[in-house]
Formats: C-alpha cells, sequence, structure tokens
C-alpha cells in the first residue's frame, strides 16, 4: 500500500498567516517561497518578474500564474510538464477533483486554442474556495506530485521519473521500503 498522508504537512505554511508557493523558473529547478497570505496577490508579480499577471490552470484548489507581458517568452519545460500531467490526471479521475473539473480538464487538452505551453517563470499556488485569491497548495496536490514520480518509478519507467524529478528541480530516491520517493528539492528551499 501507498502511504502518502503528511506529504503536505511536510511542506506547507509554518503558520496560518503565511503560506508556501512553488516558484519554476524558466531555466529549471523549483523553488519554496514563504509569503504572507494576505499579501499572496501583491506578491505575485515580484516573484514572476512582470508586472502583468495571468492564470494558466483553471482547476479548483489550484492555480498557475505567469507573467503575462511577454507572451512569446521562454518555454518553462518544467512547469508546462508539470501542468500538462497535472491536466492528464485529474482528466482521468487520478487526481482527486469533481466530475466537472474532470470534464474541463479534458476539454483543456483535447482544445487546440488553449496554449498548453507555460512561458516564463511560473507560481503555483492553491486557490481560495472562491477561486480568486491565492491560497496553501493543499493535501491533494502533494499527494498527487508524489505519486507521478512513484508511478512513474514502479511502472518501470525510472528514467521518466528522474526527467520528471529533474525538470521540478527534485532530489528523488527510490529506496527499498520508501514508497515515497524522498523530496529532498522541496524541503532544502
Amino acid at each position: 500500500m501507498l502511504m502518502t498522508s503528511g506529504v503536505a504537512g511536510r511542506f506547507g505554511s509554518t503558520s496560518t498567516s503565511s503560506m508556501r508557493v512553488l516558484v519554476l523558473p524558466t531555466e529549471g529547478g523549483l523553488s519554496m517561497v514563504e509569503i504572507s497570505a494576505g499579501q499572496a496577490g501583491a506578491v505575485l508579480p515580484g516573484l514572476l518578474g512582470d508586472p502583468v499577471v495571468a492564470r494558466r490552470c483553471a482547476l479548483p484548489g489550484l492555480e498557475f500564474w505567469v507573467g503575462d507581458s511577454v507572451p512569446d517568452g521562454e518555454v518553462n519545460r518544467g512547469a508546462s510538464l508539470m501542468l500538462m500531467l497535472l491536466l492528464q490526471d485529474v482528466a482521468a479521475g487520478k487526481y482527486e477533483l469533481d466530475v466537472v473539473s474532470r470534464a474541463r480538464a479534458a476539454r483543456q487538452l483535447a482544445s487546440t486554442d488553449w496554449a498548453k505551453v507555460i512561458r516564463g517563470t511560473c507560481v503555483v499556488t492553491g486557490l481560495d474556495d472562491a477561486g480568486v485569491v491565492p491560497a496553501p497548495l493543499g493535501e491533494p496536490f502533494w499527494r498527487w506530485l508524489g505519486l507521478v514520480l512513484v508511478e512513474a518509478h514502479d511502472y518501470g519507467k525510472t528514467e521518466a521519473a528522474q526527467v520528471i524529478a529533474a525538470c521540478l528541480g527534485l532530489e528523488i530516491d527510490f529506496g527499498p521500503g520508501d514508497p515515497l520517493p524522498g523530496l529532498r528539492g522541496l524541503e532544502s528551499r
């Protein structure tokens, strides 16, 4: 049995007035930044390096934020890969969302109008219940991220798991008896 509980606790906020967000720069890697929960919207432009902020995900409780001033900026391979895997898993029912969200993800994947490539730095946050204000990333996201890596490894795709982890700037350790890969890249940042 795969044990993934407590992952959000490992990477969640250290206080109720702050939250941690993931920052995926274009050059690869990933960092976790703690920001004031009430000021998240004001902090996003600085984290993105762009005064114009746009949303890219359209899933309940989760958002990929990007700068929108330079639409032809450098492709962010890690963020684009993370978004595609997420949408595929939501559409397939592997990520804990409702049927409407699954259908929306499937439409986004099938759409030729909706750009699936993220350009420039990307910040991943949770969203409040209204789907408007950045909020902490929830347990479903952390569980999904761990399972993506474990599944790739379990199906004999260790190389794919390592590529995913490298794109996200994570060190993974598929040691014996360790059902959840060590996410040391997140803990140390």
